[in-house]
Order: structure tokens, then C-alpha cells, then sequence
């Protein structure tokens, strides 16, 4: 070996030991608070799961009770809480403690993963409680700043699209919703580095990221085969039964229905606006240099994004994919549709002065829409 290649493999080896002590130092520097409310979380979580999958076994003779709608509601809402407060205490007792990066952190991750246990589809609680805002706070999660709380929340979701780890179940387990396989779009890394503003300065996770595009594939080759068995199974019940299927179940089964879910949460992502410019009357006609670049690379991160929702539903048939022209069609009719606000609106008569800051947010969402179409049909 030689002198300089040597020195390159020891420095190699040298980043990667810092970085492994740089992951050790974050949980190290960890508080006590912080390790206390994660524990609570967590037997919390398991508790209800346990005692939903319990009854759910034996049925009317279960001895167990199943947690009441109030609590289970309360306890979504608090998880999604630390998510919209970026890692900050569920209780205001708790406000002085977990001021650190790191605790705070480690909050977000530990609520988001559990989160996403909840919405383990075995468990049927999803539908119920996981309102739309819910869904898209939990989003950003996949886009977190810390490397370890990105790892760790992709990591969970990956289990949820195969099936594995803590959403391990036996032969008659439900599929995962296909709002949860269009987070896939947000998994990729940036081109430019962690924390790059095109991809809303999310940590870059390397093979993390990789391994939840095959996970993703997985998830959709199991979908199709549940998609086609219930098709079968509906045909032979009756023709009340296909249009049922036809209908409604299609669409919650068949993997293509999870590109509307990733379109309109890209539309709401604000690095994406700048792969398009801005609104008219928005901005000045006269473009920096920086504007210019900073452009090109959201467009460069918003088609990576893309292709990462569209590669799975491709790659998953083989060689002779045929759904490409349904998806340019699907595209199509999105292009023409307005993405609403999951965040309002309360009620017909509520005239706030939000309303007009909600209204700016939608046209915006919109504009975005029609860009991130025209990438979609490119990456066709």
C-alpha cells in the first residue's frame, strides 16, 4: 500500500470514528428530564398497543379494556404537539428542563416514532385519529436538522412499509395507508451537502436513505398482490361488490393512488416555490445570481423527490411496467386541481384575519402545484 493511500484510508477511518463519537456525545449529552419523558412515551405507547392488540385477539372475552377515544385522542394530540413545538415538553412543568439541541432533538424523535407505531395499521386507529394537519406535522419530521432523529424516524417507517420490528404481525396483518408511503418523497438526501435549503435543511443520512426506497418498493410489490386478491375476491361477491372495489377500496389499496398524497404535500413545501420562481407580483422581475442558483437547486431536489415516488411504483412491475401512462394521467388531473389547506378551515362563518393568510398560503400551494407537475411529467 501506499504512502498516500494510506493516509487516505486512516482518514477515512478517522471520520467515521468521529462521527460514531459524535452520535455517543448527542446521547450522552442527553438529561436525565429528557431520557424520563422518552421512557414515559414509550411504556405509554406500548401500553395501548398491547392492550388494543390483546383484545383485539381474544375478542368478547378479553379481560382487558380497550383504551377510551378520549384517551387515545389525548394522547395523539400530545405527540403531535412536541412535533409542532420542534421537541419542546408536553408539560408546562416541564418548560425549564430540555432547553438543550439535544434534548430536544430527541423528543422529536421519540414522539414522531411512536407516532408512527400508533398508526400501525394492524391497530385501526390511523383513520380515526390522525387528522390531516396531524399527517403533515408529522411530515416535516423526515426532514428533521439532527441526523440521529431523521435516521431513527426513517428507520421506523421503513419497518411500518415492511412490516418488520414493532410492526411485526402474523399472516393477516393489515397493509400500511398509503399516506405513510408517500413520505418516501421526503427521504432523499441533498445534493449539496446536509442541511441544504433546498431540502429544508434537512440532515443528510447516506444509506438510511437508500435503504427506504427499497423498503418502499417492497411495501408496494405486497400492496399490488392485496390489491389484485381483493379485486378477485370482490368480482366473485357480486357486481355491488366490484363497484365497492372500484369505488372506494382501490383507491386505499392500489399503490398509485399514494402519488395525489406526495403531490399535495409538496405543494406545501415551502423550498419548493423557488423551483418555480415566485407568484406574480411577488417579487421584483430582476433575479440575483443567488435566487438563480438557489432555483435551479430546489428544482434539481424537487425532481429528486419525484423520482423517488415514482421509482418504486415503476421498478416493482419489472421490465414491463405498464403504469407509466396512468401516472402521466394522474399528473394531468392534478395539475388542474387547487390544493386546500389541511390547517383551515374552521367554519364557513369564520371571517378571521387569517383568512387572508391562509388564502395567500393555498395560491401559493397552487402555483407550486403546477410546477411540481411539470417535473413529475419530465421525470416520466
Amino acid at each position: 500500500e501506499s504512502p498516500a493511500k494510506g493516509r487516505r484510508s486512516s482518514t477515512a477511518r478517522g471520520n467515521k470514528a468521529a462521527v460514531a463519537s459524535s452520535k455517543g456525545n448527542d446521547k450522552v449529552n442527553i438529561s436525565v428530564h429528557c431520557r424520563m419523558i422518552c421512557a414515559s412515551i414509550e411504556v405509554l405507547i406500548c401500553h395501548i398497543r398491547a392492550t388494543i392488540v390483546r383484545a383485539k385477539a381474544d375478542g368478547a372475552k378479553s379481560e382487558l379494556e380497550a383504551p377510551s377515544t378520549e384517551h387515545v385522542a389525548k394522547v395523539f394530540k400530545t405527540l403531535i404537539d412536541i412535533l409542532e413545538q420542534n421537541g419542546q415538553p408536553p408539560s408546562s412543568r416541564n418548560e425549564r428542563y430540555c432547553k438543550t439541541v439535544q434534548d430536544q432533538a430527541e423528543l422529536r424523535r421519540c414522539a414522531a416514532t411512536n407516532l408512527l407505531r400508533l398508526c400501525d395499521a394492524n391497530l385501526q386507529l390511523e383513520n380515526t385519529y390522525l387528522t390531516p394537519k396531524m399527517w403533515h406535522i408529522l411530515s416535516a419530521t423526515f426532514l428533521d436538522k439532527d441526523i440521529h432523529a431523521r435516521e431513527s424516524i426513517m428507520e421506523e417507517l421503513s419497518c411500518m412499509l415492511t412490516g418488520s420490528g414493532k410492526f411485526r404481525h402474523n399472516a393477516s396483518s393489515y397493509p400500511p395507508s398509503l399516506r405513510f408511503v408517500a413520505l418516501v418523497s421526503l427521504c432523499p438526501d441533498g445534493d449539496h451537502g446536509a442541511h441544504s435549503a433546498a431540502n429544508g435543511y434537512a440532515a443528510n443520512v447516506g444509506r438510511r436513505a437508500n435503504s427506504i426506497k427499497v423498503a418502499a418498493t417492497q411495501c408496494i410489490k405486497s400492496l399490488r398482490v392485496t390489491c389484485q386478491a381483493t379485486a378477485a375476491q370482490c368480482r366473485s361477491l357480486g357486481r355491488e361488490a366490484e363497484k365497492n372495489f372500484e369505488n372506494r377500496l382501490k383507491m386505499k389499496l392500489m399503490p398509485e393512488y399514494s402519488v395525489p398524497y406526495a403531490l399535495h404535500l409538496l405543494s406545501f413545501r415551502h423550498e419548493t416555490a423557488s423551483s418555480g420562481g415566485t407568484l406574480p407580483g411577488d417579487a421584483d422581475d430582476d433575479f440575483s445570481e443567488d435566487a438563480v442558483v438557489s432555483s435551479e437547486a430546489s428544482n434539481r431536489m424537487l425532481k429528486k423527490r419525484l423520482k423517488w415516488l415514482f421509482d418504486p411504483l415503476i421498478h416493482s412491475l419489472g421490465a414491463g411496467a405498464d403504469n407509466i401512462s396512468f401516472l402521466l394521467r394522474m399528473v394531468e388531473l392534478l395539475s388542474k386541481c387547487y390544493p386546500v389547506d389541511v390547517e383551515f378551515k374552521k367554519s364557513d362563518d369564520d371571517l378571521s384575519i387569517e383568512d387572508d393568510l391562509h388564502d395567500k398560503e393555498e395560491k401559493h400551494a397552487s402555483a407550486r402545484l403546477k410546477i411540481i407537475t411539470m417535473a413529475a411529467r419530465d421525470v416520466l
